[in-house]
Order: C-alpha cells, then sequence, then structure tokens
C-alpha cells in the first residue's frame, strides 16, 4: 500500500492561502470594471448550478487579461549573461517578452534568475 504524504505544516498552507489571495488581487487589478462583473457574474451562476446540483456554465471563449502597461525602459542594454538568465526565464515562464521576464525578477529580487 503507498505511504501518504505528510500534508505541509499550517504555516506553510497560510503562506500559499495568501499567495493566492495576492494572485488574485493582481488579475483583478489588470481588469476593466466590466472584465470583473463579468467574472463576478459567471462565478455567482457557477455556484448557483452547484447549489442545484447542476453542470456549472463553461466560458466557450474567456477574454485573456490585458497586462498592465509596461514602466520599464526598453532602450537599456543588458550584459549578456544578465541577458541569457532573462531569456531562460522567460521560456521557463512561457512569458510574452524579455521585459517582462526583467520586470518579475526585480520584484522577486534578481537572485531568482539563479546563477
Amino acid at each position: 500500500m503507498p505511504r501518504r504524504p505528510t500534508p505541509p505544516p499550517a504555516h506553510v498552507r497560510q503562506w500559499f492561502a495568501k499567495q493566492g489571495q495576492r494572485g488574485g488581487e493582481t488579475t483583478a487589478e489588470r481588469m476593466t470594471p466590466e472584465q470583473r462583473s463579468a467574472k463576478a457574474s459567471k462565478a455567482a451562476s457557477a455556484r448557483w448550478a452547484k447549489a442545484r446540483g447542476e453542470q456549472p456554465p463553461q466560458d466557450v471563449n474567456p477574454k485573456p487579461v490585458p497586462a498592465p502597461q509596461s514602466t520599464v525602459d526598453a532602450s537599456i542594454t543588458l550584459p549578456a549573461d544578465l541577458a541569457h538568465r532573462l531569456d531562460a526565464l522567460q521560456a521557463r515562464m512561457g512569458l510574452p517578452s524579455r521585459q517582462s521576464a526583467l520586470e518579475i525578477a526585480l520584484r522577486a529580487g534578481l537572485g531568482s534568475l539563479g546563477g
């Protein structure tokens, strides 16, 4: 019989819960008021469908959340090793541009780029 993994400690679960909330706040900041309203309506419909025991409605064509406007100057020349690590981060995370990878790395601290 396979061994059941032990659940993470309470402080780890709380940290992940907080990270999830932050992600939701960030997503909400990027959405227009109309998009937030549509998402809230869909969530309410899904809750009511679940309460009635029905299958929740499926969104056939979800609208992408627009990326926030960047404040990073595009004319900055990067050292080759940093550019290579940013390209690796971009590929690993599936980001649309090197600039997006740089913004994420700066928010997380450049240590997130690895060595």
